[in-house]
């Protein structure tokens, strides 16, 4: 269960393949689903994958609180996300993370911000469609974007 939720109602509620794409994700690179910031994290990518240009302060915080039960602030939003990430992070398989932050300057030497964690998980499963991304040609996609 996530935040109150079960995963199953909670998946039937949103777009199927993707978002089990983007809990495949989650749980890959280390999040813990006992985190708040496990759930809000699957909310903001789905909520962000709905248009890209939102602003992470004004418009995908406050959506992701909106969705939760009463009393949940934008900040409350932000701040069990950065936690989430900043564990995982922490705790990081190095291979799993190059996977999905192989095109990000700098990665390997500080945890990404709740932004470009949500934007590049969002994007990368996009990218792959509903798959798993191990087609094998990950650094492939990944040139194509530096170009």
């Amino acid at each position: 269960m996530i935040l109150g939720h079960d995963i199953s109602e909670m998946l039937t509620k949103e777009a199927g393949d993707y978002s089990k794409s983007v809990l495949s994700a989650l749980f890959e690179l280390g999040l813990s689903p006992k985190l708040k910031g496990f759930g809000y994290t699957l909310e903001a990518i789905l909520v962000y994958r709905q248009d890209p240009r939102q602003s992470i302060m004004k418009d995908i915080y406050p959506a992701v609180a909106r969705l939760q039960s009463p009393g949940i602030s934008p900040a409350q939003v932000e701040r069990n996300i950065r936690w989430a990430v900043g564990l995982a992070w922490k705790n990081r398989d190095e291979a799993v993370w190059a996977k999905y932050f192989c095109d990000l300057h700098n990665i390997g030497q500080r945890k990404p911000t709740n932004l470009e964690f949500i934007s590049q998980i969002a994007w990368r499963i996009e990218s792959w469609g509903t798959s798993s991304g191990d087609d094998g040609n990950d650094k492939e996609k990944s040139k194509d974007l530096s170009r």
